[in-house]
């Protein structure tokens, strides 16, 4: 665990009784225990695991570390803000960070001045700050957009609804990004698509506004409104044969990278829509997607938390399943938070006080990304019986989406069920049960030893099993559907697979999949 072997900056200064920055400089490198020796591309390794308030005393140490530290713009780039919030003291490390396009740095000045004080009752003072907050949280979100290279996630934190009467701050970042896209001063496809995604959510606006703006972003190489596009248009398509040419769009926006796109393939090729690609093909493509994730042994990454363990994530996601209960959110907004709290975990130290508080986070900020129901940040606070302020959550937010990069999406056991369930042409009854059993597993860490698609697969089965323990030829043919998935998935198992797979009976099957559906029907039970 490199958070724990790296030392401190102030480790390569043992012995030394430095009295000011200039003394500093003067230091000879090749007495620092033979870091002046190293080549520059190994110091520049080195310290790209140090988090940014560590590298402004890196450069006081001597001169090469500060010309090192200084001429690498990725280093400020990547340089992690875990713990470190906008306020007149960082000033300079925010300001210096941003410019390097460091996301964290960028994202969290902006949810602090989006999030900055109460503003009602103001005079003409504090309107002038209103919006100059505003603009400069406008202006934030916008950098972070054009640093972003995943899917972009910015329109989230000014997505309606907007409170009453004009004056949400929400809605004046909104109005700025929308007047620079207008003005042409921010041409860039993330940032138009943050444009259409806010307005798409608007109840005041018209249908026809959003996808306007999601046609801008397109042409200007959004594959993310490429997508949206293609949704609408299935949404209000009624013509059978223009199926053939919307399979080839969709594996189109695959094909150059699309995740959506991707995952919505797996699903139309699942249903045996295919656009033409022969069966095999499309086995494999399938097979190939639900190889990406391998297990992330989070059992393993909770005994470097030194005051974490698995059954307080037990409890932790315990209680997530009664907050999705009752704001009535799907299975993948619960899904996908719980794998960012364990993406969290898996990246910083977080105290044991502070895990209630990254979960209701996650929700949050999950809730907003992939639902049209949102919790409110008071509402998150009163979740967790007002243990924690609303300033909490909101910092939070920046933790988390700066820890993440803003990647708040990645394939959960959800989507790999709504993959296989479309394979195995199972009904809506064995889906919401194998769901619901998918939930039960992600409850234990002890199942994050195995690959997710995996686990997704066990439970299908085992929900097949419950469901129609009377009817062998549903089963037979539900396993003769996944069995070519299976040859594919049994590649991931961390102990050797059968060697004469490819003639499996039920029986080996079942043998293949011991280890999971024993551990499932011993929660279940």
């Amino acid at each position: 665990d490199n958070r724990k072997r790296l030392p401190s900056p102030n480790a390569v200064c043992i012995g030394w009784q430095l009295k000011s920055a200039e003394e500093c400089m003067d230091v000879d490198c090749d007495t620092l225990h033979g870091f002046g020796t190293l080549p520059d591309e190994l110091l520049v390794c080195t310290f790209a695991y140090l988090p940014a308030k560590d590298l402004v005393k890196l450069e006081q140490v001597c001169r090469r570390f500060n010309h090192v530290v200084a001429s690498c713009g990725q280093l400020w780039r990547r340089a992690s803000m875990a713990g470190t919030w906008p306020s007149s003291a960082v000033s300079r490390l925010f300001h210096r960070c941003k410019q390097a396009g460091n996301v964290e740095a960028l994202i969290k000045s902006a949810i602090a001045h989006l999030y900055s004080e109460s503003r009602s009752g103001r005079d003409d003072s504090d309107s002038d700050v209103y919006m100059q907050c505003s603009e400069k949280a406008a202006l934030h979100f916008m950098a972070t957009d054009e640093n972003h290279s995943h899917r972009p996630f910015t329109w989230l934190l000014y997505r309606s609804p907007w409170a009453p009467g004009g004056s949400c701050c929400k809605a004046a970042v909104f109005k700025h990004v929308q007047s620079s896209c207008e003005r042409g001063e921010k041409t860039t496809g993330n940032v138009l698509f943050c444009v259409a995604k806010a307005l798409s959510f608007n109840e005041e606006c018209e249908e026809s506004e959003s996808i306007r703006w999601m046609e801008k972003a397109a042409t200007t190489g959004s594959l993310n409104a490429a997508f949206e596009l293609w949704q609408i248009q299935q949404e209000n398509s009624f013509d059978p044969s223009s199926s053939l040419h919307s399979i080839r769009s969709l594996r189109e926006l695959a094909t150059r990278g699309c995740f959506e796109a991707q995952m919505e393939l797996c699903v139309c090729y699942g249903r045996g829509d295919t656009g033409g690609l022969p069966h095999n093909h499309a086995v494999q493509y399938i097979s190939q997607l639900l190889m990406v994730r391998r297990p992330t042994n989070m059992w393993r990454i909770l005994e470097t938390q030194p005051d974490l363990n698995t059954n307080m994530r037990y409890i932790l996601f315990d209680w997530l399943c009664e907050v999705a209960e009752m704001k009535l959110l799907s299975s993948l907004v619960l899904h996908s938070a719980m794998e960012c709290v364990d993406r969290y975990l898996s990246q910083r130290i977080l105290p044991r006080s502070q895990l209630q508080l990254l979960g209701v986070t996650c929700m949050v900020l999950l809730a907003r990304f992939l639902g049209k129901d949102i919790i409110t940040i008071r509402e998150a606070a009163w979740l967790t019986d007002s243990t924690y302020a609303y300033e909490e959550v909101v910092r939070m937010m920046g933790e988390v989406l700066g820890a993440l990069g803003g990647n708040l999406r990645i394939t959960t056991i959800a989507d790999y069920l709504r993959i296989l369930t479309s394979v195995a042409h199972a009904n809506d009854q064995v889906h919401m049960y194998s769901c619901y059993l998918g939930e039960l597993a992600m409850l234990h860490a002890h199942f994050t030893h195995f690959p997710p698609a995996l686990v997704a697969l066990s439970c299908l089965l085992l929900a097949l099993v419950t469901l129609h323990k009377n009817s062998s030829s549903v089963i037979d043919g539900v396993f003769q559907n996944c069995l070519s998935l299976l040859i594919y998935l049994t590649r991931l198992l961390p102990s050797p697979s059968p060697s004469n797979l490819t003639s499996a009976s039920r029986k080996e099957l079942h043998i293949t999949l011991h280890q999971i559906q024993n551990s499932m029907v011993y929660i279940y039970m």
